[in-house]
């Protein structure tokens, strides 16, 4: 039953599937990256920004990512005998949460009071998004063959990517123009498009029934499954931590930004264009080390998992440490790419580990699953946002000096990833890797 299933799945596999996922990752790194482009525009409107409440912003906006669990089982559940199981879904909150951002374009205030439009409107529109792409996340694993499966996510991810460089980009050019207006509305109406587009795909037939309560069951009771739960949630507790420290300490240390508890502020003499070049800059570099990190760790993963996964630990954990170190320019830029780099790596193998054990044990839940792990990763994002606002808001205070307060933020991210670790190595490699890599692991692994 199996092989049939495969060989209909490659009978059907049109290559121009991977242009319609591509182009919607495209988008959902636009609509993921508004919250990183706040900055920009605070700096633009008011010259200055509380760290805290962006901080709290980018918490919020990530909370309906959380929940794709819930959204995984109602799609792996029920469909439409005409439209699919995943078409529904993908058009009908897509539509939605490209409305929200129409009518954000139109109606976001210029006052301080904008700090609660945007907590309000990035919040139905993340819901949307993240309703759109947890079912397309299971039409990628329904339509695409399994020897297609990585190369597939590498394209997405890379689009990911670029998606949310292109949103930096273009919303400082529409910054310079004062017509920032129209990068929510170009976002609101390309989100409707990509995700109509994904009505060219061919789902596979609904089936009479789908029985999920026994799986569901295994899914809370399974001791491995709470390993992979409590790795996937840590691991990604520390990029947005490291990666947002790591900027301000950057900017710090080439005198163009004042830190004082969590007010940022300018410098005398700087201005707002020096800022967001600057910072633009590193987005393009951060995004740089992830496709680099992406591609090469993803090409490494098609041989070994463990290898790659490994690999990736072992640049990641001195990283942390001596991040602190890379103080100015070129060192700064530097170590954007370094901590983007595996930020790609340990996000692409560990997409490539989920999905290799959410097909091979939970067939018929399989989007449940993965929706469920990608859940945890975005709550684990959620969390290491939430503590950043903390560590501002309470630790900032009572550390004037911000090159010391950021070392102990890299103290703590370092803590997370080793934390992470060792809980990866509880799980089993027969889950996820390679038969031939499996045999070797049995010798050198109890």
């Amino acid at each position: 039953m199996g092989n049939s299933e495969e060989f209909d799945v490659e009978a059907n596999f049109k290559s121009y599937y991977s242009y319609i996922f591509s182009f919607f990752y495209l988008i959902q790194g636009i609509v993921q990256a508004i919250p990183a482009f706040l900055p920009f525009f605070m700096i633009y409107l008011f010259g200055e920004y509380d760290i805290s409440l962006i901080a709290l912003i980018a918490f919020i906006a990530l909370l309906p990512w959380s929940f794709k669990f819930f959204v995984g089982m109602v799609n792996d559940k029920w469909g439409s005998d005409k439209y699919g199981r995943r078409f529904p879904f993908i058009i009908s909150f897509g539509i939605m949460g490209g409305l929200v951002f129409v009518l954000m374009s139109f109606t976001l205030p210029l006052d301080e009071s904008i700090y609660f439009y945007l907590i309000l409107y990035l919040l139905l529109a993340n819901i949307g998004m993240a309703v759109a792409d947890t079912s397309l996340d299971g039409l990628i694993l329904d339509v695409v063959p399994k020897k297609s499966l990585a190369k597939v996510q590498g394209y997405t991810w890379s689009m990911l990517m670029v998606g949310g460089a292109g949103a930096a980009g273009i919303g400082l050019l529409l910054l310079a123009l004062d017509m920032v207006h129209l990068l929510f509305l170009i976002t609101g109406i390309s989100l409707v498009a990509c995700c109509s587009f994904t009505i060219l795909i061919k789902e596979p037939p609904l089936k009479s029934e789908v029985k999920i309560a026994k799986d569901l069951k295994r899914l809370l009771v399974e001791k491995k499954n709470w390993k992979i739960y409590a790795w996937t949630l840590i691991t990604a507790m520390a990029y947005p931590m490291i990666i947002v420290a790591f900027f301000y300490l950057m900017l710090t240390s080439m005198g163009v930004v004042d830190i004082s508890t969590s007010q940022l502020s300018l410098e005398s003499g700087e201005t707002s264009g020096s800022y967001l070049i600057l910072t633009l800059l590193t987005a393009g570099a951060s995004g740089l080390g992830i496709i680099l990190g992406s591609i090469l760790m993803g090409r490494i993963a098609d041989k070994s998992r463990l290898s790659a996964i490994r690999l990736t630990y072992f640049i990641y954990l001195p990283l942390c440490l001596i991040s602190s170190l890379l103080l100015g320019y070129v060192l700064g830029l530097a170590g954007h790419i370094a901590i983007g780099f595996v930020y790609g790596s340990i996000t692409i193998v560990g997409q490539t580990i989920r999905g290799d054990i959410a097909k091979k044990n939970f067939p018929d839940l399989k989007s449940t699953y993965y929706a469920l792990l990608i859940s945890f990763s975005n709550l684990g994002q959620s969390f290491g946002n939430l503590f950043l606002s903390f560590i501002f808001r309470e630790i900032s205070p009572l550390i004037s000096n911000f090159f010391l307060l950021y070392f102990l933020i890299s103290l703590f991210c370092f803590i997370i990833i080793l934390i992470s670790f060792l809980i990866f190595k509880t799980i089993d490699p027969a889950e996820y890797e390679f038969e031939q890599i499996r045999e070797e692991v049995k010798i050198v692994e109890p």
